[in-house]
């Protein structure tokens, strides 16, 4: 894809992206813009892959996501927060911690219990 259409690929998804952010963010317009920064940052310099894997690897993947999803649904939502930060937004427990709009000692305290509880949801169900 060429820069002008990645560009332009962005403009287009902006406005459900910068929505996305926001609400991720507690309606902080400040944080969701820095969140989405960080972003676009990596689509540019990329750090952002999109290669399509082959079917099987896709349905493997979409259970794995499917099971994912339902495991972070019963997380309270601040341990949500902070995990999706960390792992899907690429931050640094800190750079979560300011997002979130929360100290840094209670980001880590997020970021462990919602770790340890994925873990027990995810060994409880059957593969």
């Amino acid at each position: 894809m060429t820069p002008e259409a990645l560009e332009q690929e962005l403009d287009q998804l902006h406005p459900a992206a910068f929505g996305w952010a926001l609400a991720c963010c507690s309606g902080d317009r400040a944080a969701a813009e820095d969140a989405l920064q960080a972003s676009y940052l990596k689509v540019l310099d990329g750090r952002a892959s999109d290669g399509r894997p082959d079917a099987v690897t896709e349905l493997v993947r979409a259970d794995g996501t499917r099971r994912l999803t339902e495991a972070l649904a019963t997380l309270p939502r601040r341990q949500r927060e902070v995990l999706h930060l960390v792992f899907y937004q690429d931050l640094t427990i800190a750079e979560a911690a300011l997002v979130a709009g929360v100290s840094l000692g209670t980001a880590r305290t997020h970021y462990e219990r919602g770790k340890a509880a994925l873990r027990k949801l995810l060994k409880e169900k059957p593969e």
